[in-house]
């Protein structure tokens, strides 16, 4: 079984089958991928891969893996998953006052049939969303209130965790 960082995790080290004292299967490192040689054939092996401080958002969901090996055959598993930004903000009112508990439709403006996110303030007033590509997005109230809608941009070097500070929603 060969291990590699894709995308988001490429140059991140990853661990095969960590136990928790510090040890492992076996690890990537600046050597190249993780490499397990101790597989037996037609036997299930559950495999769980970790990678070491990766960068938010870059793991995939899914990191435990069952591998059946047939004789003298392989796998290759690539890790990772492209960088998405994950935005935080705190919706407020003219006065800078926090608006709590108000649901709201997140749509990229520069992209045709933009997929639709929808999040919501707490009671602060604070939100997040994930998965932003960089860009321009609407963000408005649902269902529709008093409130006008608001823009917000996610830059180039946006990478992780991109803090969009207050967010002003004007009344109508």
């Amino acid at each position: 079984v060969i291990v590699k960082g894709e995308n988001g995790l490429k140059g991140v080290e990853i661990k095969v089958d960590p136990n928790g004292a510090g040890e492992c299967r076996s690890q990537s490192g600046w050597f190249g991928p993780a490499v397990s040689t101790d597989m037996v054939e037609y036997r299930l092996h559950d495999m769980r891969i970790e990678p070491v401080n990766p960068p938010l958002g870059a793991t995939p969901g899914v990191t435990t893996f069952s591998l059946l090996p047939t004789y003298k055959s392989g796998f290759l598993l690539k890790l990772g998953q492209e960088l998405k930004t994950i935005a935080v903000g705190r919706l407020v009112d003219e006065r800078h006052e926090p608006l709590a508990h108000v649901s709201l439709e997140i749509r990229r403006l520069d992209t045709a049939n933009a997929k639709v996110v929808t999040t919501f303030s707490g009671r602060s007033g604070n939100f997040q969303v994930e998965n932003l590509m960089p860009g321009r997005y609407e963000i408005k109230p649902l269902p529709p209130t008093l409130l006008s809608s608001g823009i917000i941009e996610v830059s180039e070097s946006s990478v992780e965790l991109y803090r969009l500070g207050d967010v002003v929603l004007l009344p109508r």
